[in-house]
C-alpha cells in the first residue's frame, strides 16, 4: 500500500512518523489515536481506532513505520487491502467487530464455492471466544493465510 505515495509524501509521513516514534521505533496505537485525533478532530473516532486496527498488522498495539506509511495511503484513498475492504462491508457498527452470524449467512451463500466441511472448520474457528462478535484481526487470522 505505501507503495503508491510520492517521494515527496513518503518523506512527509516519514517525518511526523519520527516525530512521534518511541525508543523502540514505533508508535503505540494509543498514542497514534490521540496525535491523530488532534490533526483531524473532526474525525469519527471509532473510523480512526477502525484506520489504526486494520494497519497494526502484527497485532502488537504499535504501528511501526510501513504500518504508518500503508495507514496514510489508505486514508489518502490510495489503496486498501482487500480483508479490511470485504470486513468492512460487514462491520456494520463501525466497532473493529462483525456478527458471527453474518459471517456465516455470507459463508453459507458461498456453499457453491467452499466445500461444507470447509465452512464449518471456519466457523468453528471464527466462533473462538463464544461472544457472537469476530474481531477484525481474528478475521484476517482465519482468512487471511
Amino acid at each position: 500500500m505505501a507503495d503508491k505515495l510520492t517521494a515527496k509524501q513518503r518523506e512527509e509521513f516519514q517525518h511526523a512518523f519520527d516525530m512521534f516514534k518511541e525508543d523502540n521505533g514505533n508508535i503505540p496505537n494509543e498514542k497514534l489515536h490521540a496525535t491523530l485525533k488532534s490533526l483531524m478532530p473532526d474525525m469519527d473516532d471509532k473510523e480512526l481506532t477502525q484506520m489504526i486496527n486494520y494497519v497494526d498488522l502484527d497485532d502488537n498495539g504499535e504501528i511501526d513505520n510501513g504500518e504508518f506509511l500503508s495507514m496514510m495511503a489508505v486514508h489518502l484513498g490510495l489503496d486498501e487491502n482487500e480483508e479490511a475492504t470485504a470486513f468492512k462491508y460487514l462491520d456494520n457498527e463501525m466497532e473493529g467487530m462483525v456478527c458471527f452470524d453474518d459471517l456465516k449467512h455470507v459463508l453459507e451463500n458461498m456453499a457453491d464455492k467452499l466445500a461444507e466441511e470447509d465452512m464449518i472448520n471456519v466457523l468453528n474457528e471464527l466462533e473462538c471466544d463464544g461472544s457472537g462478535k469476530v474481531s477484525f484481526k481474528w478475521f484476517r487470522k482465519v482468512f487471511c493465510f
